[in-house]
């Protein structure tokens, strides 16, 4: 039996655990969250922190690995790099996942002019160089606010002081699933993203943009993974539709997104993306199935307004399904970033308007947090 090592052991790493498993693979799950929901459902877990690349190798080299994988943090991706290069595993390399990761990079990578103090012209977004679900991130109208948000990204980076200044695009938010085969952008699934005044990431509802974005979104990422010197991998992009029809790349993670978007993949299109990515980092190729139909379906985040203990989910019967990451009587967080979720909600339309109205309802709903 192969053996795979999952870096994380959170609610986004419980579907990876659970799909590992039906493929025949043992898993280990290492996290530094005692308790952490993903340790119960592994066949081993060590408690360690993802972003201690020495012991993670310790563990790696102790279970004999074949693989190593992750989701939803590209902290972590990292480390999967740094591993899976020492044992010979499959993972992107060192060098590109550093260059995707790191803001400035990423930016000068996608010719970005870079914003100083000296030339800002507001509105402009401050976010740290390094950060996940947000963190940091602030939208700047005038001088007497960027200090203020200079310090919080600073705060926020991984990368120490680090921080980036990007102009303010006016226009759609939106995500995509992107897999690479042979070099080439060879699947793309797109979603229109729901977000709160912080630009924290609310839901994602299935899209059809027109083939011209999708076609100008393919010919950025495959001018930016030749430059790389991607060959293969599954991917996480955020990118902005402007108000002039123009395609601006924002994020990119090299590995499969949270706030349940690789999911929706499947649930969508059929395509069961994790457990192709899964196989992918043990060492077989990757198969993109024929896409037949895309369905009206959105992922919604689980929220609270407040802190609080957690009591029930109001939510009415939905077509698809929720999973929770929490269970009655443990403590919530007010939601500030994708990592003060406590779930996900699945749900299906019979068209994009019926598919938005049922997003804003499910998230306007009291979660009985007391």
């Amino acid at each position: 039996m192969k053996t795979l090592l999952i870096l994380g052991a959170g609610g986004y790493q419980v579907t990876a655990v659970e799909k590992a498993r039906q493929l025949g693979y043992r898993t280990i799950v290492l996290s530094n969250v005692e308790n952490d929901v993903a340790f119960a459902l592994a066949d081993e877990y060590v408690l360690c922190s993802t972003t201690q690349i020495a012991e993670v190798l310790k563990v790696a080299n102790r279970f004999r690995v074949d693989g190593v994988f992750t989701i939803a943090s590209e902290i972590s991706s990292q480390t999967a790099a740094v591993v899976a290069a020492e044992l010979g595993l499959k993972w992107q390399n060192s060098n590109a996942v550093i260059q995707i990761s790191d803001k400035k990079l990423l930016n000068k990578l996608l010719n970005k002019k870079e914003v100083s103090i000296e030339t800002i012209k507001y509105p402009v977004i401050i976010k740290p160089n390094l950060a996940s679900g947000s963190l940091g991130l602030t939208k700047v109208n005038s001088e007497k606010e960027l200090t203020a948000a200079i310090y919080k990204a600073k705060d926020k980076s991984v990368i120490k002081e680090g921080y980036v200044i990007e102009p303010f695009y006016e226009g759609k938010h939106c995500s995509a699933v992107v897999v690479v085969k042979k070099g080439t952008v060879d699947f793309v699934f797109t979603t229109l993203k729901i977000q709160d005044e912080n630009f924290c990431t609310l839901a994602h509802l299935t899209s059809t943009f027109s083939e011209d974005i999708k076609s100008s979104l393919k010919e950025l990422l495959n001018v930016l993974f030749a430059k790389l010197e991607v060959q293969a991998g599954f991917f996480d992009v955020d990118f902005i539709i402007t108000i002039n029809n123009e395609v601006v790349i924002i994020e990119l993670g090299s590995r499969l997104g949270g706030n349940g978007l690789a999911e929706l993949v499947e649930h969508s299109t059929g395509y069961d993306v994790i457990s192709s990515a899964l196989q992918f980092s043990m060492g077989e190729d990757i198969v993109i199935p024929e896409i037949k139909e895309i369905r009206s379906v959105a992922s919604v985040v689980l929220k609270s307004d407040v802190d609080g203990v957690f009591e029930a989910l109001n939510i009415e019967v939905l077509d698809l399904e929720h999973r929770l990451f929490v269970k009655k009587g443990d403590a919530v967080r007010t939601f500030e970033s994708g990592r003060d979720q406590f779930g996900i909600a699945f749900i299906e339309a019979s068209n994009a308007f019926e598919l938005q109205m049922e997003v804003k309802r499910i998230l306007s709903l009291q979660h009985h947090i007391l």
